[in-house]
């Protein structure tokens, strides 16, 4: 009996000193690595924020293959994220989702294991003389902790650098290789690829329009359209689109369209008509449609520095539905110009 009081005493007294001890321990830490990579700031900003690329790079992806991953409704940006659990160990249970993010700089998100409590990850994008440096953090705070599981947190906290780090080395690697393969090509700052275009019919209504009245005037042709393709009994191919075919001063001639699947006769205003098959130049413009200007400079200097010739009109595809979507800043367009070698 007397050895198992010793035995108590010894163990009550061990639990008292690192308890003790842990009081003088840092309660809070940051692991963070960097890396350069030879590609654009929004090329490793979206390689980030959508939440399916992950599994192209991330090591804790990789830990288990039977591992359910439970994404959210949002795919990409602040709201974003995903769930996962796991039978392995090593792996668990708990979520991602981001909480903050500034377009193509910047990315913070919470991870929550449960009981476990919370990590705050994040990454910056900053532009360099050959590419972009991606800095790789995560925070941890033991107040964030189960009040029992705060000391010994603390001294876990002792190695998370050595725990961690290697898989941040290896995740910005992963990056580095998807981004170092990409082929995308860049129209001033702005993401362009060339596209083989296989063709499409459309019908449209052409008009010249000011540049106060061309919103409302698109929303107007865009119903007379839609209309039309109802009263066909079939639907539009694809996202509503502009032929743009000039501008003098304010006023503007361009054509509102939809495409279809199959040739048609309607009669005026509404015209049918044909994209022909050929090369693009696609150029990808997200902000708020009356900032887009800047874009067609870029765009047909880009053609004359490539020795590529125009041959159409230019056209922009909307594929943003303002009506759903109030920010500006996440408005998608296609910017196209049509063009021969």
């Amino acid at each position: 009996m007397k050895i198992l009081k010793i035995t108590a005493l010894v163990l009550a007294s061990i639990i008292a000193l690192v308890l003790l001890i842990s009081f003088f321990l840092p309660s809070k830490v940051r692991v963070e690595r960097s890396l350069e990579v030879k590609a654009k700031p929004n090329q490793a900003y979206k390689l980030v924020s959508n939440m399916h690329n992950w599994k192209l790079w991330s090591p804790w992806h990789k830990l288990d293959s039977n591992t359910q991953w439970t994404y959210t409704k949002e795919e990409e940006g602040k709201g974003a994220g995903y769930s996962w659990k796991s039978e392995n160990p090593n792996v668990g249970e708990g979520s991602l989702q981001i909480i903050e993010c500034t377009q193509d700089s910047f990315i913070k998100a919470i991870m929550n294991f449960g009981k476990k409590g919370n990590s705050f990850v994040s990454f910056t994008f900053a532009a360099t003389e050959n590419g972009t440096k991606i800095t790789w953090s995560m925070d941890n705070d033991a107040s964030t902790m189960p009040l029992l599981m705060q000391p010994i947190s603390k001294y876990f906290f002792l190695m998370m650098d050595q725990m961690v780090g290697p898989d941040f080395e290896q995740g910005l690697k992963n990056m580095q290789v998807i981004l170092e393969s990409q082929k995308s090509i860049f129209v001033g700052d702005f993401e362009a690829e060339i596209r083989d275009f296989k063709g499409m019919n459309y019908v449209g209504i052409r008009q010249k329009l000011k540049g106060a009245e061309i919103s409302q005037k698109l929303g107007e042709f865009y119903a007379q359209l839609q209309s039309y393709l109802s009263s066909q009994k079939t639907s539009m191919q694809g996202p509503p689109f502009t032929i743009n075919y000039s501008a003098k001063g304010d006023v503007y001639d361009m054509k509102a369209a939809l495409g279809t699947s199959f040739i048609m006769a309607p009669e005026l205003p509404i015209e049918a008509g044909e994209l022909k098959p050929g090369k693009w130049l696609v150029v990808k413009y997200y902000g708020a449609y009356d900032k887009i200007s800047p874009v067609y400079q870029l765009g047909f200097e880009y053609l004359a520095h490539n020795k590529l010739m125009p041959s159409g009109a230019p056209m922009e595809f909307y594929l943003s539905d303002p009506m759903m979507e109030k920010d500006t800043s996440k408005w998608l367009t296609e910017v196209v110009f049509p063009c021969i070698e």
